[in-house]
């Protein structure tokens, strides 16, 4: 599943983290590092942007990842790709070795 490593973790407690339905805005910056390859290539970045909380919109492994962020936190999310990106059309999504 999903891991994370805690950078920063936000102000409030743990009631103040985002609900599903919730107007986010956040800051990424999403990376893809292939199996056989020890180079990490950056493919997206955007600050300030804005996402409804649960839409089915984002990747599933974002939006667990912010599901129990506090305000104000960062955090590196490390998504498999059972949790990353699908594409319509590409077929299953490939198993790590």
């Amino acid at each position: 599943g999903l891991k994370y490593i805690e950078l920063e973790e936000g102000i409030g407690d743990s009631s103040k983290t985002p609900r599903y339905g919730q107007v986010c805005v956040i800051s990424y910056t999403g990376y893809l590092q292939l199996p056989k390859d020890d180079t990490k290539k950056k493919f997206a970045s955007q600050s300030g942007f804005i996402l409804k909380h649960g839409s089915g919109r984002l990747i599933a492994g974002l939006d667990e990842g912010l599901h129990t962020m506090k305000q104000g936190g960062q955090r590196r999310l490390l998504i498999p790709p059972k949790l990353g990106f699908v594409l319509n059309g590409l077929g299953p999504i490939p198993e790590m070795p």
